[in-house]
């Protein structure tokens, strides 16, 4: 058995050893021996026991020395790399004490600023800083450091910039003995926000400058960005979009069926696939306005093909689609005239020998009767000629027979004409002062009753035919695409059913008609003698919202010349005057209407006889005193504008008269320019001939 130190320890002895002390004496030598043998044994024992003690106790000494040698290397190398990151970092870390003393500095960051690490010395804020005033932002967050505060902020320094921080640096008791800091280099950064705001810039001004409206929409499809030409056209600023559903903002239906839109940004957010040119939309403001826009939808994808949004672009084609329906409404009007005007020629020229006839017969009877016959004729006749009037209003190359013109009374006239024997009542308001324009009076009547009996009819149960004159100025750049400058406006509305959408674009089509008994005429001759016109007509309707029309007219300061009226009408009785037309029918009604009025008549074809015959009277000393020449030669006779520059060359105080059955042809619209005295439009009765001639014999230019 064994203790641990200090205890005793019982060696047990062999049998014979023992049996020997047991029988010897003591002090004798084999007690001697047995005592020193067991000593011995005690000896080896204890021995033997220390070293296996003291060989574990050297193993465990050996494993801890090792574990502290690795322990030392790990640590090394520890600091050696953090020394190392700190050196290579772009940084740069410093301590100060509570004196605000640096007491320590050390990064890569130091020797891009030329600066040293502080090893030894401490150095003052105004050394390390070059200032040390409290205002300086850097001291004053080290202040704030030193109080127990964290403290932020960005510090230039030799040209870079430094994003720092400072914390307070305290002792094992938590007090506050310095501050520690950190400043990180963040000049590349800046640099690439300048860069990347400057682009940003960049782009917001693009955005800004093109005139095509732009919405950023994400992946959910609310609104990120909206650039300010989609502003004018929602009415919606950008600051309230940003965040609705983009289909709470851009509200569209269709331009051609006028059906309210699906999203239609679901199917390229879901599908990731652009959709363009897919028809025209009506896009509608906040306001109720509507918009055509041609548009385009592209998904925004990542670099791995991932839809994250989509920008909408779209362009403001109402005045692109106004002006194509104008110019598509022209062509069918010109395509129109070209018919219409050689009709309504040779059927003028039927109706003048017509007239003339009838005026002839109506000088040689006495008979009620029969006089009250030739009268309904002669109306039904002037019928006849306003409709090819009507018709002459489509005929290309022509104009109205305009002047200045005061068109209040004008307004109310037609109006009340056109409502006689309806059910409808009229609402006239023209303000005063209104303004003058250069029209044709007796079409610009035509228009406004043709509108007031539109109205009247679309109301066949009674309503209210409101009639306005105003005068408006236009700005530049406005939606009629008119000149700027004075206009007088003309709004002629009704209470009726109003006008479905889609039938608006056709209301002024030749021929397009919904009624049954209408010939489809009228609104195209509104459109035809406005645009003549130089102004503009518009209709603003919607079913069960009754329907307005709209007339621009320009504005002039011409003053308005009253026609003079001649008491007694000149005795032409003794007058020779000359007939150039190719018309037999009109050369033989002419020429009797004027023997009986008692002239003498020479008729013939064309320009060349003409010219002819009123020289030779001229060498005669017999001239004529007058010329009556139609513009239009059949034949490819000399007409009457080539024929009237050589009667002139020839004869400078030659009086001629010009006669057409173009009743809006230029000529006759500046007849005084051409070198005419006088103007008549076929068909004419005998009384508006006879005023003509006396008026260009008397040498007075007919007002």
């Amino acid at each position: 058995m064994k203790r641990g130190p200090n205890k005793l320890l019982v060696v047990a002895l062999p049998p014979p050893v023992l049996a020997g002390l047991g029988s010897a004496e003591i002090g004798s030598p084999t007690v001697w021996l047995t005592c020193g043998l067991a000593l011995v044994v005690f000896v080896v024992i204890v021995v033997f026991v220390a070293q296996r003690k003291i060989a574990r106790q050297g193993a465990r000494l050996r494993d801890v020395a090792r574990r502290l040698r690795q322990r030392r290397v790990e640590s090394r190398a520890i600091a050696d790399r953090a020394a190392l990151m700190l050196r290579r970092t772009p940084a740069i870390l410093w301590t100060t004490d509570h004196e605000l003393r640096f007491t320590s500095s050390s990064g890569a960051g130091l020797a891009e600023l030329g600066l040293r690490p502080i090893r030894k010395r401490p150095l003052a804020a105004a050394e390390f800083f070059g200032r040390d005033d409290e205002e300086f932002v850097p001291i004053r967050m080290h202040r704030r450091a030193l109080e127990g505060r964290t403290g932020t902020y960005e510090h230039q320094w030799h040209e870079r910039t430094f994003h720092c921080h400072v914390e307070p640096l305290q002792d094992e008791d938590g007090a506050v003995i310095g501050t520690v800091g950190v400043a990180l280099d963040i000049t590349d950064r800046k640099r690439a926000e300048r860069a990347l705001l400057d682009e940003f810039e960049l782009l917001s001004t693009t955005l800004e400058s093109i005139e095509d409206a732009v919405c950023t929409i994400t992946v959910d499809g609310d609104i990120v960005l909206l650039n300010e030409v989609a502003e004018k056209l929602t009415g919606v600023s950008h600051l309230e979009a940003v965040g609705c559903p983009v289909a709470d903002v851009f509200r569209a239906r269709d331009a051609n069926s006028g059906e309210w839109l699906e999203d239609p940004f679901a199917r390229v957010l879901q599908d990731g696939r652009s959709l363009r040119g897919e028809g025209e939309w009506l896009l509608v403001a906040r306001d109720g306005r509507e918009r055509s826009v041609a548009h385009s939808v592209a998904p925004i994808k990542s670099a791995r093909g991932e839809t994250h949004g989509a920008v909408l672009v779209m362009r403001d084609v109402t005045e692109k689609r106004r002006m194509h329906e104008e110019i598509l409404k022209a062509s069918k009007l010109e395509s129109l005239g070209v018919l219409a005007g050689g009709i309504a020629h040779d059927f003028n020229n039927i109706l003048t020998a017509v007239l003339g006839h009838i005026s002839l017969a109506r000088l040689g009877v006495e008979d009620d009767e029969t006089i009250t016959t030739l009268q309904s004729a002669e109306r039904a006749t002037l019928r006849a000629r306003d409709l090819t009037h009507q018709l002459m209003t489509f005929s290309k190359g022509g104009a109205p027979l305009t002047k200045a013109a005061s068109i209040g009374d004008l307004l109310r006239e037609s109006a009340s004409f056109a409502l006689s024997g309806t059910c409808a009542r009229l609402d006239c308001r023209i303000d005063d002062g209104l303004d003058t324009v250069e029209a044709d009076e007796v079409q610009l009547s035509r228009v406004i009753h043709n509108l007031v009996l539109n109205a009247a009819q679309a109301m066949p149960k009674g309503g209210i035919v409101s009639i306005r004159g105003r005068n408006e100025y236009l700005e530049p750049g406005n939606p009629l695409s008119l000149g700027v400058g004075d206009y007088v406006v003309i709004d002629v509305a009704d209470q009726g059913v109003g006008i479905p959408r889609e039938q608006l674009v056709r209301i002024f089509d030749p021929y397009y008609t919904t009624k049954e008994s209408g010939s489809g005429l009228g609104l195209a001759i509104c459109y035809s003698i406005v645009r003549r016109h130089g102004g503009v007509i518009t209709v603003d309707s919607g079913e069960g919202q009754g329907t307005t029309f709209r007339i621009y007219l320009r504005a002039t300061r011409a003053p308005v010349v009253e026609r003079s009226v001649r008491e007694e009408e000149m005795d032409v009785s003794d007058l020779r005057v000359l007939v150039i037309d190719d018309e037999e029918l009109v050369r033989d009604v002419l020429a009797r209407l004027l023997r009986r009025m008692g002239a003498e008549v020479s008729c013939v074809a064309d320009g060349e006889a003409g010219m002819e015959r009123y020289e030779a009277a001229k060498r005669t000393s017999k001239p004529f005193d007058a010329v009556i020449l139609d513009l239009t030669i059949a034949g490819g006779g000399m007409g009457g504008k080539e024929t009237i520059r050589r009667l002139l060359r020839f004869d400078p105080d030659c009086r001629a008269i010009v006669c057409s059955g173009y009743s809006n042809d230029p000529v006759l619209v500046d007849y005084r320019n051409h070198g005419f005295r006088g103007r008549v439009t076929k068909p004419f009765r005998v009384d508006d001939l006879r005023r003509c001639l006396t008026s260009v014999v008397a040498d007075e230019l007919e007002q």
